[in-house]
């Protein structure tokens, strides 16, 4: 097996193991173990159930890295990175935040983790954040895909630690190795649940009856599973609800002010290519 991909694939078991931190076949997590060999999670697997090595793609990720500048369109995009796929294989694609992990550090673990989200998805997100985390970077919500590696591309230098939370969205770790990377994660959650005492710890054993729809988008995932009434019954819609649920609960508790995405930005991702894809996947 490559140097690291065993530490990666634990690691991201332990994230996808939990629904605080990934909800059904998002968050994605990738390790650089060769000259220009990358691993990143297929699209629409779920980390929670990763065993071995299939799960991950190898890619180019220099070539991706060179070319991503000259990608205009998301048709651009996608066929960048399926042209970097280092292996024969009809069925599994990389991620489609695959561009971003190309532009970063060795090892990049990305997560939906709600204690990240608590801050994300509030209006006073940005500077709550500059206040935890001096030295972490807001990226604004852009649409998941081509226009967010490059907005990351514009804010982060490469090879570098660092913290970026998206608005909307989540949270990305970038370091140099995957256990560096887990302790990066985990310290960041300490941070944020220790400054808010008052919110109560995430169950995810709860009985939870589904009320969410893609009205008042928190972030992407709710539109892609929640677009249909059999996608929102799915394992991914279930643990999505519970995330939502949580947010919308917790942000009032402590007095903080929810963002929602812009009702236009829905029709956006239920009509891209790539996350019809996943919504494929999880409705199998």
């Amino acid at each position: 097996m490559d140097d690291g991909l065993s530490e990666l694939i634990e690691v991201s078991r332990n994230l996808g193991r939990r629904v605080a931190y990934v909800q059904g076949g998002g968050g994605n997590t990738s390790l650089k173990t060769a000259d220009s060999k990358m691993f990143i999670k297929a699209s629409g697997t779920f980390l929670a159930d990763l065993k071995d090595a299939a799960g991950f793609l190898p890619v180019d990720w220099r070539m991706l890295r060179s070319q991503l500048n000259d990608c205009i369109s998301e048709q651009d995009y996608s066929a960048l990175l399926a042209a970097s796929v280092m292996v024969s294989n009809n069925s599994a694609r990389p991620s489609i935040e695959t561009g971003f992990h190309a532009i970063l550090d060795k090892c990049v673990l990305h997560s939906h983790s709600i204690w990240a989200n608590l801050l994300s998805c509030t209006v006073e997100g940005e500077n709550l954040v500059y206040s935890l985390f001096p030295q972490a970077i807001w990226v604004p919500y852009v649409t998941p895909g081509l226009a967010l590696t490059k907005k990351i591309s514009k804010k982060t230098g490469v090879n570098k630690k660092q913290i970026i939370f998206l608005q909307n969205h989540g949270i990305i770790i970038s370091a140099p190795d995957p256990e560096s990377a887990w302790a990066m994660h985990e310290s960041v959650t300490r941070s944020i649940r220790n400054a808010y005492p008052a919110i109560t710890d995430f169950d995810e054993t709860q009985n939870f009856t589904s009320g969410i729809t893609t009205d008042g988008l928190l972030f992407p995932d709710q539109a892609i599973y929640h677009s249909k009434p059999e996608l929102s019954k799915t394992r991914a819609g279930y643990e999505t609800a519970q995330a939502c649920s949580f947010l919308l609960k917790s942000v009032a508790k402590v007095g903080l002010t929810l963002c929602y995405i812009e009702d236009s930005e829905r029709d956006v991702l239920l009509n891209m290519e790539s996350e019809k894809f996943r919504q494929k996947l999880v409705g199998e």
